[in-house]
């Protein structure tokens, strides 16, 4: 979102304020409310709602809490528009507490189609949002398709492409001397989170995964996963392969750095959205694992495998075949062209909290 608060900060019309919440406040993942502070952006508060437990009833508390310290921060700043991301909980919450306060709730990336728990998330927010900006066509015709207004919905692309677009990450030769990345060596970039409705698995996920890196023979950079239900026990099993020295495990990366590996590995490997959204952007090969992205919409150079230790080597095997890699500089990317963020704070500007925007109407349709 990078991209996007800055066009909003720069925007004559409009004043910008982030709260700031969840996985940003935990040491544990990194605190990357550091980077947000480095970046310039101005905090209007910090609600840290993020419980230990690895459970799916831990993030039910943590949803619970978190919508409590929403609407207390809603209060306070009386916004007119509440601009939310994506399908994490923390976005659910957001717009559940702006909704029934009569706060326009802004919403990028609704339409989208995945697994897990991230699929009930987004449509929720979806029904609870009074604009949508939609990253493709196909999503934008999906809200409508679940009756959502035409002149409600906005296809402005992925805002996650507008930093690649300008360069404004690490540049690949400092980023191969940081995580000494060899010269002549293949490099592997890990980002697999737990699949909340298959949280038990996930640890056996994960191995399985470090297993077909390490059958193909490929040094890896891995990243902690998220704190859904299931991450933490993921955590246990990277560390295990971080003593072995195939896999250089990291809590978190500026958002600099992880543009810059994307930019200088040789694959993407796990089941983060960034291997589906961002890495076509790079022209980089991704191997997508599981359910958690299934249905996204995806450009030629992903994939898709199951849990499976041969399949995900075979799997890599493949993206990093020459045929394949040449396959994927000719692909374009199905999520835009990194002008997201512009478009976004324009639609904001001229957006007017209305009762009739604010009353929403589900246009059925037979």
């Amino acid at each position: 979102m990078r991209s996007t608060l800055r066009s909003i900060r720069n925007n004559g019309r409009l004043d910008l304020s982030l709260v700031v919440t969840g996985m940003h406040l935990s040491r544990e993942f990194g605190s990357t409310i550091g980077e947000i502070r480095k970046d310039g952006f101005p905090i209007s508060a910090e609600l840290p709602s993020l419980m230990r437990e690895d459970t799916p009833a831990g993030m039910v508390r943590s949803f619970a809490k978190c919508t409590n310290l929403l609407t207390s921060v809603f209060e306070e700043l009386d916004p007119d528009i509440v601009l939310l991301l994506g399908d994490r909980w923390e976005m659910l919450a957001a717009a559940i507490a702006a909704s029934y306060m009569n706060i326009v709730v802004a919403h990028v990336h609704g339409g989208e189609v995945t697994g897990s728990i991230d699929e009930s998330n987004r449509h929720a927010i979806t029904r609870f949002a009074h604009v949508h900006l939609a990253a493709t066509r196909n999503n934008a015709m999906n809200l409508i398709r679940m009756g959502e207004e035409h002149d409600r919905i906005h296809v402005v692309g992925a805002p996650g492409l507008d930093d690649i677009r300008d360069k404004a990450y690490t540049c690949p030769q400092i980023v191969r001397e940081r995580f000494n990345l060899t010269s002549g060596e293949r490099h592997a970039l890990l980002v697999q989170h737990a699949v909340v409705t298959e949280y038990n698995e996930a640890p056996k996920q994960i191995a399985l995964t470090l297993d077909a890196l390490r059958d193909v023979g490929i040094k890896s950079i891995g990243i902690y996963p998220n704190a859904d239900a299931g991450g933490r026990a993921m955590i246990e099993i990277m560390k295990r392969y971080d003593s072995r020295g195939n896999l250089h495990l990291h809590k978190n990366l500026s958002r600099d750095d992880y543009l810059g590996l994307m930019a200088s590995v040789d694959v993407m490997v796990g089941n983060s959205s960034s291997g589906i959204v961002e890495a076509p952007s790079f022209h980089l090969p991704s191997v997508n694992i599981g359910t958690r992205q299934q249905g996204r919409v995806r450009a030629k150079s992903t994939v898709d495998v199951g849990n499976d230790r041969d399949e995900i080597a075979a799997a890599i095997r493949r993206a990093l075949s020459k045929p394949f890699k040449r396959r994927s500089v000719r692909r374009s990317n199905p999520y835009g062209d990194g002008r997201t963020g512009p478009r976004i704070a324009k639609i904001l500007s001229e957006t007017e909290p209305t009762t009739r925007l604010l009353q929403k109407r589900l246009s059925y349709s037979l």
